[in-house]
């Protein structure tokens, strides 16, 4: 069985993981970021724009679509130009696996 957990705190993490440990279960913890904000400048004016990622596993942010990217059309900030901005939000190589057991 595989579940999927996420874990906000610093208590909750550890109640979980005593949980599971006093079940016997096996654990694998993977740690991801949390959501990340990028900037860019404006393709027609120049200005600096940020932009949040849509989550903490789409997080390399590119001008260019890549396979299983997110579009996202962000306008301008700037209120003399507000012309929209295409960039896409792709999923970060996963870091390698490591198994530790006892």
């Amino acid at each position: 069985m595989v579940e999927i957990v996420r874990v906000r705190s610093k208590q909750s993490f550890l109640g979980l993981v005593e949980g599971f440990l006093n079940g016997g279960y096996a654990l694998y913890l993977t740690v991801l970021t949390l959501t990340q904000k990028k900037e860019f400048s404006c393709d027609h004016c120049g200005v600096t724009i940020k932009a949040a990622s849509p989550d903490d596993i789409y997080t390399v942010f590119t001008k260019e679509k890549g396979e299983g990217a997110i579009e996202r059309k962000i306008k301008c900030v700037n209120t003399k130009c507000e012309k929209e901005n295409i960039r896409y939000w792709s999923k970060a190589p996963m870091a390698p696996v490591w198994k530790y057991e006892e």
